[in-house]
Parts: structure tokens; C-alpha cells; sequence
């Protein structure tokens, strides 16, 4: 069995945990789902070099997005030494409608990365209090990571920092423009535990072994073999409380995806106006035809209304008697003088 050390961290300083150390994979591991694929991660927990027994020795452990800001107390789970963590890992994402349509938000400004809302809010609470108090948060400080600041509030202004953070809880939204992340990936972790090396089994004791060796031989192959912490360990049967072991794992191969559609969107609302459109115009053109007939049928009406009074004052003027005149008084006298 080899085994590799992470060539690539990012370290920062938690004011709760002390050295925190975020590992992110250049490129993609685990390609197959299941406890076949994934990766293991051992870590070797230098417990001999403890200062302080207030603490039982393990890790924080926190699974998160690549490009979020890590909340460990908020989010992380805790291992404790000589512990193995069987991690599954279901992943599903929410796209929601940007601006108009939502006021949601997709770059982050104060860290470079991945907008986050949980990270906005504590950020923005915590620089209020800063403004507010002059101190930080001693309850996982985010905005320490970007060096600044000085004393805690548990050791100055403690009353300053109750009263702040109570008005905080009832009113954070009227002092901090935090909206829900445009595009946002959700890791839903299940935790199953096991004792890291099992005392019955050759296996382990027969890896536990190899492992002990290779850190004595690299971390601290410039002291004498027995000089090597973890001999001492191993002497007071402690060794197997040195390591953590990692089993990390995606539970299925693909993942799901929640899409935000808006009810009534700008093509259907032009669909919409055009089909009124034709109807409007539809009904307009038909309309018009019968408008052309009606007129039409008028004026045939009219052309023969004026036809037929023609052609009864030529009839009356026919008809008429013919007037009497002297000339033809005169005549009919000479008729009667005749006879």
C-alpha cells in the first residue's frame, strides 16, 4: 500500500478550531459511485505534540462546494481520533430565476468565489459588530480569514456584543443585503462510523504498522528510528488514536437539479399579443367585406330608386291632356260650322 500527501492546501486560521486547512482537488477524483469509488483520506493527528488534554483529539470535517467559503462549526462533523468515517454524499443543485424575475445573487464581492448567503449574513453580521463594538466574533469568525482585526468579545465589550447581536436576530434583514445565491449545490452527507484500525485484525495492525513507518521514515527521517514520536505512541498503546481515517463517496451517480420557471414569461406574453393580434385583425378583414357588400347593395338600390322615378315622369308626362288655345278654339269652331 502507498500512500500520497495532499500537495495542495489552503490554510487559515479559525478563532474556534485554531489552523484549518481546506484541500481542493485540481482535478476530479472518485469518478465511480459507491464505497468502490470515492477516496480515502487518512490524517495523521500529531497527538504527541498536544499542549492541552481540555479536548478529546480528532477533527472538524466539512464537505462543501468548490468555491464556498467553509463553515466548520456551523456545517462540519466531528471525528474523533482512532475513528473511521464512512461518508456518503448526495448532491443536488437549485438554479433560480435571476433579475427580474428574483432578486437573487451570483458574485460574491468580499471573498472572490462562489456567492453564499449563510457566509453573507455571518460576514455582515460580524463587521457590524466590529463597527459596533470593536471587537470579533469568538464564535467562528469568517472575517478573520481576510486579516484585520483585534480582541475578541469575549474578553472586551461582551456587553456591547450581547446587545448588538440581540437586535441583530430580530432585524438582520433591514442591515444586511444578503439574498439567496442564483445558483446554489447542496451536499447532503450521511455518517457511518467504525473504529479506524480493528485490534482483532491483521490487516489493520499490519497496516497501522506500515503507515507508523513511512511517517517516521519521511516526516521524521532526520532523527534516529527510535526516536520517532510515534514509537512512543505505539509503546503506550496509543497509536491507533494518532489517525482519522475518511471514507468519502458519492451514494449515486448523477445528481438533481431544481429549476425555477417563471409562470408568465416575456415569449409567452408576446404569443399572447400576437394571437390577439390576428384574432383583432382576423375579424377587422371580414369585417370590412360585408362593410363593402352592405355598401354596394346600397348603392344598387339607390341606382335603381333613381332608374324607376325616371322612368315614371316620362310615363305621367305622356299621359297628360292637351291644352286648350284660341288657335285651337278657332279650329274646332270652323269643325262645327262645317257639320
Amino acid at each position: 500500500m502507498t500512500y500520497t500527501i495532499i500537495p495542495s492546501y489552503t490554510l487559515w486560521r479559525s478563532t474556534r478550531y485554531g489552523n484549518c486547512y481546506t484541500f481542493e482537488f485540481k482535478t476530479d477524483v472518485g469518478i465511480m459511485d459507491g464505497l468502490d469509488g470515492g477516496i480515502n483520506l487518512i490524517f495523521n493527528l500529531e497527538i504527541h505534540e498536544n499542549t492541552t488534554t481540555d479536548f478529546e483529539p480528532g477533527i472538524r470535517f466539512v464537505v462543501h462546494p468548490r468555491g464556498v467559503v467553509a463553515m466548520p462549526h456551523g456545517e462540519g462533523i466531528t471525528i474523533k481520533g482512532g475513528e473511521r468515517a464512512i461518508i456518503g454524499i448526495t448532491q443536488t443543485g437549485i438554479h433560480r430565476l435571476q433579475t427580474p424575475n428574483s432578486p437573487c445573487r451570483t458574485n460574491d464581492r468580499h471573498f472572490g468565489g462562489i456567492y453564499d448567503m449563510k457566509a453573507c449574513r455571518k460576514l455582515c453580521r460580524e463587521t457590524i459588530i466590529q463597527e459596533e463594538c470593536g471587537c470579533y466574533e469568538f464564535d467562528e469568525s469568517i472575517s478573520l480569514r481576510t486579516p484585520s482585526i483585534v480582541d475578541t468579545c469575549k474578553n472586551t465589550n461582551f456587553d456591547c456584543f450581547k446587545r448588538v447581536q440581540g437586535d441583530l436576530a430580530l432585524n438582520l434583514g433591514n442591515y444586511c443585503d444578503c439574498p439567496v445565491a442564483c445558483r446554489e449545490t447542496n451536499l447532503v452527507l450521511s455518517d457511518v462510523r467504525e473504529p479506524a484500525f480493528k485490534s482483532n485484525s491483521l490487516d489493520d495492525r499490519s497496516e497501522l504498522n506500515m503507515m507508523s513507518n513511512h511517517i517516521c521514515g519521511t516526516i521524521y527521517g532526520a532523527m534516529p528510528q527510535r526516536n520517532c514520536p510515534l514509537n512512543r505512541l505505539k509503546r503506550e498503546n496509543t497509536l491507533t488514536e494518532n489517525f482519522v481515517k475518511i471514507k468519502l463517496y458519492f451514494k449515486e451517480p448523477a445528481y438533481d437539479i431544481w429549476s425555477e420557471e417563471a409562470a408568465y414569461d416575456q415569449i409567452q406574453m408576446l404569443a399572447d399579443i400576437g394571437g390577439s393580434l390576428g384574432l383583432f385583425i382576423g375579424a377587422s378583414v371580414l369585417s370590412l367585406g360585408e362593410l363593402l357588400e352592405v355598401v354596394g347593395m346600397c348603392v344598387r338600390a339607390l341606382i335603381r330608386r333613381r332608374q324607376n322615378s325616371i322612368h315614371t315622369v316620362d310615363q305621367i308626362q305622356e299621359t297628360q291632356p292637351e291644352k286648350l288655345t284660341l288657335d285651337n278654339i278657332d279650329s274646332t269652331n270652323d269643325i262645327v260650322e262645317t257639320k
